[in-house]
């Protein structure tokens, strides 16, 4: 697994999103005490279950300027 991507939020310094290949996309709104998977929606044909909250190989992730709670995703293979 790699660690791809981490963003800082500036509206709180307490919420990071990652990327991690094989694993997928993370959010923390405590500073990384706790972290929750934030996949929802996305299809990978290659995992064992294509629709896997945790699982996918997500390289980077970006936060939607205009819209800060929607993220956009890069995986492997597709977006």
């Amino acid at each position: 697994m790699c660690l791809h991507t981490i963003i800082l939020d500036k509206s709180d310094p307490k919420r990071i999103y990652i990327a991690i290949s094989a694993a997928g996309a993370f959010r923390t709104d405590d500073g990384g005490k706790t972290w929750k998977p934030i996949n929802k929606g996305l299809y990978s044909q290659y995992i064992p279950e294509p629709t896997a909250e945790v699982g996918h190989c997500v390289h980077h992730v970006a936060n939607e300027p205009r819209a800060p709670q929607t993220s956009l995703h890069a995986k492997n293979i597709g977006t």
